[in-house]
């Protein structure tokens, strides 16, 4: 182990059913695979960027780790800004978990 850390990062569910599912198929091979590796994460966003209570049902905002409501979409694919630091906010602890020397600034 020469002390890299993989990450991969699910998709999550889009505004189009059909590119919805294909990113749950992605997500769920990917997830099979990275698991398969030592020293790899898959992390998964699916459930954070759905309607609560309701994974996979599309929604363009969010609840970040400090519990406010952010427009997390750009176009019912893509995160925005204020998505990508939802993301964020959910992937460093990850990340501090499993690479204890990263720094805190």
């Amino acid at each position: 182990n020469d002390g890299r850390v993989v990450c991969w990062i699910g998709l999550p569910p889009m505004q189009d059913p059909k590119l919805s599912a294909t990113a749950q198929r992605v997500n769920r091979l990917a997830s099979e695979e990275v698991g398969a590796h030592p020293d790899s994460f898959f992390l998964d966003i699916w459930t954070t960027f759905s309607v609560p209570g309701e994974p996979g049902t599309y929604t363009d905002s969010v609840t970040d780790v400090e519990g406010n409501d952010v427009i997390a979409r750009l176009d019912g694919i893509h995160l925005n800004t204020d998505g990508s630091k939802v993301l964020a906010g959910y992937l460093w602890p990850e990340l501090k978990d499993r690479i204890p020397h990263l720094p805190v600034s």
